[in-house]
């Protein structure tokens, strides 16, 4: 009676879900191609996020700003040349070197650790196997995250849609068939991480407005939350954004307009947020130094300011096309006055 019962509940499961199931196994084939469409190492910086996870996996902890292992290096970028990574480049690194690390292309050492953590894993068991299988071990756990991406399209649409509405297959489907998207998840970067943890969290998010609390409920949020947190500074606002639902489902019995108007001023708040001051004007950053790129100084040639970086920023001044058109076929004279300090 048991054993029917248990028959009769699996058959249930897969009929109700059997669209899920097909999404997911297009999901699958599309990553396979996207898989073995790509030579190694040439998504994205992906070089230096498989180092990083190498470096989980064989030292068992997050390693430090700047650290790197020199051999392991020296197979990966042996690796890259194998596979043509340079082929239209003029640059080879130089495998010899012994004082200076191999140049593999950026490092990643810097990012929030928990999606390295995950494809760690089982690099642990293979950190002594040739350095592009492992390569292609973490891509397939990428695409772990990415059939989960696709799972939890399917449960947030599903949470908001009646049954058998045609938005429960085609949403899904849809994720699983855009090419940049299949691009993406079928490579080791930290994006991979963000998209899948996010996602959950925003199906855990629709599924509290929908059904209410439940302790079950309250902890996927919080994990999910702290996922996100550890996983990709670009999905760090979940913290601030785990509140909408809980805020939706306490005031649920108040008019509407109220809480969204809530939601304006948080959402406002939020723009506010990431605005800063104090930057030279017109002019493009690419730093993470606190101080601004603008400081008053009583020795500056032209006005009261001048620029102040350090030696890894990058300023970048847009011309406007009408004035490029002007300057075209003059002599132009570009001059700087430059006063550096040793902090």
């Amino acid at each position: 009676m048991a054993e029917s019962k248990r028959r009769t509940l699996v058959s249930n499961l897969i009929k109700e879900h059997r669209v899920l199931f097909l999404v997911l196994l297009v999901g699958i084939l599309h990553g396979i191609i996207y898989l073995r469409l790509i030579p190694p190492w040439q998504h994205y910086d992906e070089s230096g996020h498989v180092e990083y996870a190498w470096l989980i996996a064989d030292r068992l902890r997050i390693p430090e700003l700047g650290e790197y292992d020199q051999s392991m290096r020296r197979e990966m970028a042996a690796s890259m040349i194998e596979f043509d990574f340079f082929k239209n480049l003029d640059f080879r690194p130089n495998l010899l070197s012994q004082n200076e690390p191999i140049w593999i292309g950026h490092s990643q050492v810097f990012g929030l650790p928990l999606y390295y953590i995950f494809v760690a894993l089982p690099l642990r068991l293979l950190r002594f196997s040739d350095i592009t299988f492992q390569l292609y071990m973490g891509r397939l756990m990428s695409q772990l995250l990415y059939l989960m991406t696709i799972f939890a399209a399917y449960g947030i649409i599903r949470e908001i849609t009646p049954k058998d509405h045609p938005l429960r297959w085609m949403v899904p489907l849809t994720v699983a068939l855009i090419p940049g998207v299949a691009d993406l998840m079928s490579a080791v970067n930290d994006d991979v991480g963000a998209t899948a943890v996010f996602s959950l969290f925003l199906w855990v998010g629709v599924r509290i407005v929908q059904k209410g609390f439940s302790w079950l409920r309250v902890a996927a949020l919080a994990v999910t939350t702290i996922a996100c947190a550890f996983t990709k500074n670009t999905v760090i606002i979940a913290i601030i954004l785990s509140a909408v639902p809980i805020l939706i489902r306490l005031f649920r019995n108040i008019r509407r307009r109220y809480v969204w108007f809530g939601l304006f001023l948080l959402g406002l708040g939020l723009i506010l947020a990431t605005i800063r001051t104090g930057d030279a004007a017109t002019w493009h950053r690419s730093t993470a130094q606190r101080m601004s790129t603008s400081a008053s100084q009583v020795e500056a040639p032209i006005g009261r300011d001048a620029f102040q970086f350090n030696t890894a920023t990058g300023i970048v001044q847009l011309i406007p096309i009408s004035d490029i058109r002007e300057l075209q076929g003059k002599t132009v004279t570009i001059g700087a006055w430059i006063c550096g300090f040793l902090i």
